[in-house]
């Protein structure tokens, strides 16, 4: 499983100097910096990957009312982008929007930016059913499953059917927002991607992998002696005040988690390494 570190838009350059090596962006971040597009691409470097995540479900639940000629320009303005980092990027995931304008719609989307680019990922949703899931595994080699975390309208043993159906396939499963490792570690997907990593800045707590488990713990300074062991060039002051080490911390513990699925589902025969 490769895992993505999402919110590249704008902790790129700091994930790069961690290390790390595959970035998920939002095209609703990059659309809103205007004049600031190319210099995301700074961090890129000789054998990282990059994917873009079309933010099309957070353009459609913003405040401000959008219509569906909103949408269409959206799209157009999307394909220009395309068209233009083509070679930046693994993967442009569709605008999966049809929980407001319907399958046949986002269908027509998909095969008007498949004009510009072979890298569209399909993205498929609990609701579209098994069948459509079982004709993305006919038609692609790629695609990618929504929050099913979010989603109760499958088990999660019948989703995990689906997905060794998908492997033997030969369909490479990205699983957008998840690091569950619940579902990590019971679902066989090719990559995942969360801003999970941020907790540390967003929320206050140190997430720390342990034994195929997520711990968070929150950071108060009365428990500060206990985070020594995992900080041990700061002082107590710069623990607190220092985020930028808390959240290497726990990029670093995902990177563990990262290497530790992988081992899990090798010992059970799924190697997406071959």
């Amino acid at each position: 499983m490769r895992l993505y570190f999402a919110s590249a838009c704008s902790h790129g350059d700091r994930l790069s100097g961690w290390g790390v090596e595959n970035y998920l962006y939002s095209y609703l971040i990059l659309r809103n910096k205007k004049n600031n597009k190319n210099s995301i691409f700074d961090h890129d470097i000789k054998g990282t990957k990059h994917v873009l995540d079309s933010g099309a479900h957070t353009f459609q639940q913003a405040d401000k009312p959008f219509s569906f000629e909103d949408m269409e320009k959206f799209l157009e303005e999307y394909g220009q982008f395309i068209e233009e980092h083509n070679d930046k990027f693994e993967w442009f995931a569709e605008m999966d929007i049809d929980n407001r304008v319907g399958l046949p719609i986002v269908d027509n989307w998909r095969r008007q930016l498949e004009k510009i680019s072979p890298k569209i990922l399909p993205v498929w949703h609990t609701y579209r059913g098994v069948k459509n899931f079982k004709k993305l595994c006919d038609n692609y080699k790629d695609f990618g499953v929504g929050k099913v975390t979010r989603e109760k309208i499958i088990s999660r043993k019948d989703l995990c059917k689906l997905l060794i159906y998908a492997y033997k396939a030969g369909c490479r499963v990205h699983g957008f927002g998840i690091t569950d490792p619940s579902i990590c570690y019971n679902l066989p997907l090719y990559s995942v991607d969360s801003t999970s990593w941020l907790s540390a800045e967003t929320y206050g707590t140190i997430t720390i992998f342990d034994k195929k488990k997520m711990k968070f713990v929150n950071f108060y300074y009365k428990d500060i002696n206990k985070f020594k062991k995992y900080f041990v060039k700061l002082s107590d002051m710069d623990m607190l005040t220092d985020y930028h080490s808390r959240t290497k911390f726990v990029v670093d513990q995902y990177k563990e988690f990262e290497k530790s699925v992988n081992k899990v589902w090798k010992r059970r025969g799924i190697d997406w390494e071959k």
